[in-house]
């Protein structure tokens, strides 16, 4: 069946505004570590993205979907549905990796799921993915969940 949102009211949504409100605050206090540690920028996943990610997905360590699937998660759960972009043109830029999640749940036992997390090869042991993971953790605490699961 259909699985609904975490339950509300939650104070810190409400105080945000929306959902993507609160995504941008969490954002933007991550933004600074995320460039100190790793020289990335940590931002929502955008459709165009789907159009840039090959050089993350086209390994073998990296489950692969179709595009339906990916854009129910962007539509459905975005703010849990990162990705981190290192530097390069606005035009064209450089994705390192990203993170894929949903919330799931009924009444009060409410959790984040990580669905895929997956770094290029060429960004692997710099702990990108410990700090998506972490990004993940923190978005779920945010949104009402009290866990993360895998």
């Amino acid at each position: 069946g259909h699985v609904a949102g975490p339950p509300q009211p939650c104070a810190f949504l409400v105080s945000c505004g929306s959902r993507l409100g609160a995504l941008r605050l969490l954002v933007d206090s991550r933004h600074a570590l995320a460039r100190a540690a790793a020289m990335s920028t940590l931002r929502p996943f955008r459709c165009d993205d789907l159009f840039r990610f090959n050089a993350i997905n086209l390994d073998a360590l990296t489950e692969t979907f179709n595009m339906p699937f990916y854009f129910q998660y962007l539509g459905q759960w975005p703010e849990y549905f990162m990705v981190a972009e290192g530097p390069g043109t606005t035009a064209a830029p450089n994705l390192m990796g990203y993170i894929m999640g949903k919330a799931e749940g009924e009444d009060e036992l409410w959790h984040g799921h990580v669905t895929a997390v997956s770094v290029a090869p060429t960004y692997r042991r710099q702990s990108l993915a410990q700090t998506l993971m972490d990004l993940l953790e923190e978005i779920t605490e945010k949104t009402c969940a009290d866990s993360v699961t895998l």
